[in-house]
């Protein structure tokens, strides 16, 4: 398990922050080497967008009907990334056009645990989380951003 870094006192860049992240996850099936490879890669993709918060980084794969599916790599407490969950949230809604945001593949009941206190308090109306359980059998986060927009 990777010793997460409080944003507030140390920035952590692109790198370190998704080897930190990858470290956390603890899959040892695939070499790091191929794990950052394939991170760096999907970051490169053209319909990506990524943004950093305080030390994570998410990535919202941007599809049609002002949604995305977003993928978060942290480095951060727990604490903070419920922070930069919201400011991700109001990046998402306010520059990116997106209504809703689908979290897919959420095997770290911490990681649903941190979804849920994020989203108990709304930054804006109309904002809310559900967990559900996939078509994969994994549990996947919808998320609505605001009140939907024509």
């Amino acid at each position: 398990m990777a010793t997460m870094i409080d944003s507030k006192q140390q920035k952590l860049n692109t790198f370190e922050i998704v080897h930190t992240a990858l470290e956390d996850a603890g899959n040892t099936a695939v070499p790091a080497t191929a794990q950052l490879a394939g991170v760096m890669a999907e970051l490169a993709q053209p319909n990506a967008k990524v943004k950093q918060f305080g030390n994570t980084i998410f990535v919202a794969h941007m599809g049609t009907d002002k949604k995305a599916f977003v993928r978060a790599f942290n480095a951060d407490t727990a604490a903070n990334f419920v922070l930069n969950m919201h400011a991700f949230s109001l990046y998402a809604y306010h520059t990116l056009g997106l209504d809703f945001i689908v979290v897919p593949g959420l095997e770290d009941p911490n990681l649903v645990r941190l979804l849920k206190t994020a989203f108990a308090n709304p930054t804006q109306s109309g904002m809310s989380m559900h967990a559900t359980t996939a078509k994969t059998g994994k549990l996947m986060a919808l998320i609505k951003l605001g009140p939907t927009r024509s």
